[in-house]
């Protein structure tokens, strides 16, 4: 049986259930005594809509944390800042109040000298170069990110 191309990990985050029930389990068929007048017809379109349904597939993954570059498709919501000032580029994001740092991009010549990403009453990062620092505080109003920035010479 032919092996399907592994989905890329940013178009496709798959459960370990589903993993093992797509990928492991149609490789051991020939290990098994099932009786092939047996066999279920494949509906793997129902399938996906139902793990889809459950959250066990996301359509697209979502970048976290330190990035090498700022993503080319931002598609900022009302609950979310994307600051683009000295030292760096990060995306702030509030939920239920608490404010959350998702990625960062250090600006050339420059690198992240303390990040507290939350999810908390405020997210925290610092970009900091050999002459100049930048530090910058996120706190949620209303669900909308409020940035406070901090410059230092």
């Amino acid at each position: 049986m032919p092996h399907a191309p592994a989905p890329s990990p940013r178009t496709l985050t798959l459960t370990l259930a589903a993993a093992t029930a797509m990928f492991l389990l149609p490789a051991c068929d020939d290990l098994t005594d099932d009786d092939p007048a047996e066999e279920e017809t494949p509906d793997a379109p129902a399938e996906e809509e139902d793990q889809e349904a459950n959250g066990e597939i996301e359509a697209e993954e979502e970048a976290r944390g330190e990035l090498s570059s700022v993503p080319d498709d931002v598609d900022v919501t009302d609950t979310e800042e994307l600051v683009e000032q000295g030292g760096g580029t990060f995306l702030a994001r509030c939920a239920d109040g608490l404010a959350e740092l998702v990625w960062w991009v250090p600006d050339e010549d420059f690198h992240v000298d303390d990040v507290d990403a939350g999810p908390e009453d405020d997210a925290e990062i610092e970009f900091e170069s050999d002459t100049e620092s930048y530090e910058y505080d996120v706190t949620c109003v209303d669900d909308t990110p409020q940035v406070e920035v901090d410059h230092d010479d």
